[in-house]
């Protein structure tokens, strides 16, 4: 079975053109570590997207569907770090050692930190840049083993970003439950996001590994001062 076809593949309006690039460059610094201008390096993708999601966590708002926010909109600027609403935590699921990719909890102002809610919900983020067939079954598990862990969570979300939707993740053939479950994750393209025209380029940040070097705005280059190697 298609990837696509186990879920709903999310598409994002065009951001505005005036965009601070200093937003892009300050969040830049943050994520990436200190490198020689001249050394080449191959952008590790799980540290990167870590980076993103912890230096700015808010972000995660602009890819959930129907929220009305895009990343302009939810104060990612250099006085404001974009961490308002949700903190980001990378836990491990000790018992069956399922190590989550990300988990962003809405803040203590939104007044439901511990359960989740329609507007903020509790978000599990998970990068999968490589074929795996035993994704999908893993991706399911991982997150009811989450839910058992936290029982007060009332509204879960799941985002998964994927260079593209060609790798296999999961057998043709799914059980009834486990079809349902995927159907309701959110799955991020970044070959499709990065085509976008005007793309806010605080979503941008997010397209940066699957990128070809030559694609790069001058001044990301600049700034990562790494090469970021497409993904095949």
């Amino acid at each position: 079975m298609p990837l696509e076809d186990t879920g709903c593949w999310v598409s994002f309006p065009s951001g505005s053109a005036t965009s601070p690039n200093q937003s892009l460059g300050r969040l830049l610094q943050r994520c990436l570590p200190c490198r020689s201008a001249s050394a080449k390096h191959r952008l590790n993708t799980d540290r990167w997207y870590y980076r993103v999601f912890q230096s700015a966590p808010d972000l995660i708002r602009a890819l959930l569907p129907n929220r009305g926010d895009s990343a302009s909109g939810l104060g990612l600027n250099p006085e404001d770090p974009g961490d308002r609403l949700y903190r980001f935590e990378a836990p491990e699921l000790k018992e069956l050692s399922h190590r989550l990719d990300g988990v962003l909890w809405p803040r203590e102002s939104t007044g439901c930190a511990e359960t989740g809610s329609p507007e903020f919900p509790v978000v599990l983020l998970e990068v999968q840049m490589h074929p795996d067939p035993g994704f999908h079954h893993r991706l399911a598990a991982q997150s009811y083993r989450f839910l058992q862990k936290h029982p007060r969570v009332e509204h879960l979300e799941e985002v998964v970003i994927t260079p593209h939707q060609r790798h296999k993740l999961g057998p043709a053939r799914l059980p009834r439950q486990l079809k349902v479950f995927l159907a309701e994750v959110h799955w991020i393209s970044l070959e499709a996001l990065s085509r976008q025209q005007d793309l806010d380029p605080l979503l941008n940040l997010l397209t940066l590994p699957v990128r070809p070097e030559a694609e790069l705005p001058a001044g990301s280059q600049q700034t990562a001062g790494a090469t970021v190697s497409p993904a095949h």
